[in-house]
């Protein structure tokens, strides 16, 4: 395991950890029901309930390629997802893709 990462209070706060890399989640935990409702009582962005809600994905372990098999079979019980790839980048960033759009946090 390079590190973890509790997210609550939006994607953004991936960006706590200090590097020059993009956390790239293009496979994104689907958002539970209540989440759903949110945004449609709110009539908020895609953009705007990752931004202030972790939509489900509130705790990342972030490691390297050929370890992930083995922390998802430690962690069977969670029922864990593989969901991106953190890959060099110029800043720190995190980008979510979803709906073929990218929606990215800069900054924390």
């Amino acid at each position: 395991i390079v590190g973890i990462n509790n997210t609550g209070y939006g994607l953004k706060n991936l960006n706590r950890l200090k590097g020059n890399f993009e956390f790239l989640i293009d496979n994104p935990i689907p958002p539970q029901q209540i989440f759903n409702l949110v945004q449609e009582e709110s009539n908020f962005t895609d953009e705007q309930m990752y931004k202030k809600f972790n939509m489900g994905m509130g705790f990342f372990i972030i490691a390297n390629p050929e370890d992930s098999e083995e922390i998802l079979k430690i962690a069977k019980q969670d029922s864990p997802q593989i969901v991106g790839e953190v890959r060099k980048s110029n800043k720190l960033k995190t980008t979510l893709v979803k709906d073929n759009k990218n929606i990215v946090f800069e900054g924390y």
